[in-house]
């Protein structure tokens, strides 16, 4: 088989990284631009082309020189193309180590040059010698292990409500010094005996299911019964009074509200005054014991601690009301 193959062709390839690899021919004043994939294309067509010379003996002297400047040619190109992935592969590493230490929740961006650089060689590797870059993935999110916290029921975070309602006994009582354990609201009505009790505390509990009430009244009833005009009639019936008082907190109050009684202060404008004190305080007692419900000691509060009148109390008697409120209040927020 005879193959013409000019030997006066002179193929001169250009290697530069800027513009597609350029063949020029000294038999055309044309130059032909190709890319990389087609001097691969070209690489194989010159092998076939060798493969079919070389076995003819005959001609191998005249077409040495053919295939001595083609070898050079194809090794020339295989050492062009190696050293292009190289670059590509060498500039991918170096981009991928850059992004480990940015954000693991963005993507690495694309470099211009790796993208310049692969448009201008448009270099399609075999199998054999594409580079491996492993993918730079997101590192995912850190996670933190769940706390499990357990629910809490209504009497953790919901402040008991208390109600203080009484006579005159209260004036001084500062309502917010007694908020510490529970919201206390303090009302006071001068010159209310125990019976009127019943439509104050009726008044104040309407709208509002307190948690805890306590009555501090009789005070005007020894007032009233020492009076000069009632000297010689019989005495109020303050127990009685009491109970129906109690009753009516319990049929307005919610069953679970706790309620209580207080103790009767000292006085010292009268020793028969005293006395009636001391008598209504033990009736006190046993109708709270009778009723189930609380009874506020106040026997720490001596006469000694009232005022001029000897009725209300001065700054250290309102120092121990304030201390015994404080208390009983706080016993009532722990039930």
């Amino acid at each position: 088989m005879d193959h013409d193959v000019s030997v006066n062709t002179h193929i001169t390839i250009s290697t530069s990284t800027e513009a597609p690899a350029v063949i020029s021919s000294t038999t055309s004043s044309d130059e032909t631009y190709v890319t990389t994939s087609q001097l691969s294309q070209l690489e194989s067509d010159l092998l076939k082309e060798i493969c079919a010379v070389a076995p003819q003996p005959q001609q191998h002297s005249q077409q040495e020189p053919l295939i001595n400047i083609l070898l050079k040619q194809i090794d020339f190109l295989q050492k062009t193309v190696t050293s292009l992935v190289n670059k590509i592969d060498l500039q991918s590493n170096t981009i991928a180590a850059t992004n480990i230490n940015k954000s693991p929740f963005t993507s690495p961006p694309v470099s211009e040059n790796v993208v310049t650089l692969a448009a201008a060689t448009t270099v399609t590797p075999s199998v054999s010698s594409a580079p491996k870059i492993a993918p730079v993935l997101p590192a995912s999110p850190p996670t933190s292990t769940p706390v499990h916290t357990p629910p809490q029921s209504k009497k953790q975070f919901s402040r008991k409500q208390v109600l203080i309602v009484g006579d005159s006994m209260l004036n001084a009582i500062d309502e917010t010094e007694l908020r510490r354990d529970a919201f206390v609201r303090v009302r006071n009505h001068p010159g209310a005996t125990v019976e009127d009790m019943i439509d104050h505390a009726r008044a104040h509990c309407r709208n509002i299911k307190h948690d805890g009430v306590i009555i501090v009244a009789g005070t005007n009833d020894v007032s009233r019964n020492n009076q000069e005009e009632n000297k010689n009639k019989p005495p109020r019936p303050t127990g009685a009074d009491l109970s129906k008082l109690i009753k009516e907190l319990k049929q307005t109050l919610p069953a679970e509200s706790h309620i209580a009684v207080c103790q009767i202060t000292a006085r010292k404008d009268s020793t028969k005054a005293m006395s009636d004190v001391q008598k209504l305080n033990a009736e006190f007692k046993l109708i709270a014991e009778r009723e189930h419900i609380g009874f506020v000691n106040t026997s720490q509060f001596t006469k000694d601690h009232t005022g001029r009148k000897g009725v209300h109390p001065n700054d250290i008697g309102l120092d121990k009301l304030h201390s015994t409120f404080e208390k009983y209040v706080r016993k009532i927020s722990r039930l």
